[in-house]
């Protein structure tokens, strides 16, 4: 991922206009089980604007693997409603990127939750005599 500080002024409306384009697209045509969220975290469009890199964040993370399966069937169904919705002379081509951020947070919550268990007791902790 890109920091938007080094990208052109255009690339950064385009990724922003795509970001939002791809957010509502994909609840409109996506169809996931109850319970599943899946969010477009970052859209990274090359300086030639003829592809994006689309990252996706999916929750719980066991439905990764049937998410992005869709996201790929439908990919053509999304790139037409972009092209209705943003006029450019090259439309980025999307290509599917796991988001790692949701489920390194989702590691560490895990870690920080098992060490509260295990947790030892101080020894001056009154046992109840």
């Amino acid at each position: 991922m890109t920091s938007t500080l080094q990208k052109p002024t255009r690339i950064q409306k385009v990724e922003k206009e795509l970001h939002q384009c791809i957010g509502q697209a994909l609840t409109e045509i996506l169809f996931i089980d109850q319970g599943v969220m899946v969010t477009v975290v970052e859209v990274d469009v090359a300086q030639d604007t003829r592809s994006a890199k689309v990252f996706v964040s999916v929750y719980p993370d066991h439905y990764q693997q049937d998410v992005f399966h869709e996201l790929e069937v439908i990919r053509a169904d999304i790139q037409k409603l972009i092209a209705k919705k943003i006029r450019m002379k090259f439309l980025p081509k999307l290509s599917w990127h796991k988001d790692k951020s949701v489920g390194e947070i989702d590691r560490i919550g895990k870690i920080l939750a098992d060490s509260q268990i295990n947790k030892v007791k101080p020894e001056n902790e009154d046992m109840g005599d």
